[in-house]
């Protein structure tokens, strides 16, 4: 929270310099703290996620592994409840599963993985879990299909509306809880737009590119500084027209003479530089080599 104060005052500060600046909220993280609010307001959610480790650690080496729950995700966990509420549903869906072999209406390859006993003892907890498991998947799903109509149609003044628009589908009270409040601070965000104008709701695009300019960097083991024209290229289709073009347009030599003028080194760059192989270091690693015996 710190942080986001922290950013939050940094915006404020650059918006009085430039007041035609607008600060918005990534869909995903507005969506997926609000989530995280009624999750967590729910004593139920707390007592299952502790129950879905204790199942896994059971169930890791057993026949019923592929029944084994998801690790919770230390690192933005909030944004990955979809994957615990799924696991829940199909869990349940599995319970289906343990009156059938209780009545041995199961396939025999069934009841070699499948064991009724086993299945009670580990899994029947999981009933107790029915009515919230419903509850939790309402407001996964309402919360997908408010970030999916932000990434579609992007930030406008009818946004608000577009997202209050969904109040009739759910019939839990927690999901219209979630799209009143994703749609009040929508709102907010949203007001001083003019019509017509659109923004982007998500910077999801913008961090799958930076993902490829890590790994362009990984590949290549220079400064992420000299591959900011290589992430450029990932927002166009390469074609031979295109490369002809720009051969035409600006030669190697000139373009190399640019990167070096406008682009400094980076840490990379400059730890190589730097850190050079010292005298010693070159003497030992010498002698070293002198010394193995050859093949």
């Amino acid at each position: 929270m710190i942080a986001d104060r922290t950013l939050k005052k940094g915006v404020e500060l650059f918006q009085q310099k430039q007041p035609e600046v607008v600060a918005l909220y990534d869909i995903v993280h507005l969506v997926s703290r609000l989530i995280k609010a009624i999750f967590e307001s729910d004593p139920r959610w707390d007592a299952y996620r502790k129950a879905c480790c204790v199942c896994a650690n059971y169930l890791r080496q057993s026949v019923l592994a592929h029944l084994k729950p998801p690790t919770p995700k230390t690192k933005a966990r909030y944004m990955n409840y979809d994957r615990e509420v799924r696991w829940a549903v199909r869990a349940v869906r599995a319970l289906w599963l343990l009156d059938r072999a209780t009545c041995g209406y199961l396939s025999d390859r069934q009841k070699e993985r499948l064991p009724a006993q086993m299945m009670q003892e580990r899994l029947g907890w999981l009933w107790q879990y029915r009515e919230a498991v419903t509850l939790w998947l309402e407001v996964i799903l309402v919360g997908q299909k408010i970030c999916q109509a932000i990434r579609e149609q992007g930030y406008h003044r009818h946004s608000a509306d577009a997202v209050r628009s969904l109040l009739d589908i759910p019939r839990q009270e927690a999901s219209r809880r979630l799209i009143e409040e994703s749609a009040d601070q929508i709102e907010k965000m949203c007001g001083e737009l003019v019509e017509g104008q659109s923004l982007p709701g998500s910077t999801e695009v913008l961090e799958s590119l930076i993902g490829k300019g890590k790994r362009l960097l990984h590949h290549n083991n220079t400064s992420l500084t000299r591959q900011v024209l290589a992430i450029a290229t990932a927002t166009t289709t390469i074609t031979t027209e295109l490369v002809q073009a720009a051969l035409t347009t600006c030669r190697m030599k000139p373009l190399r003479a640019w990167v070096k003028n406008s682009l400094k080194p980076g840490v990379h760059v400059a730890r190589q530089e730097d850190l050079i192989q010292s005298p010693t270091e070159t003497f030992l690693r010498n002698q070293l080599a002198a010394a193995m015996p050859k093949v």
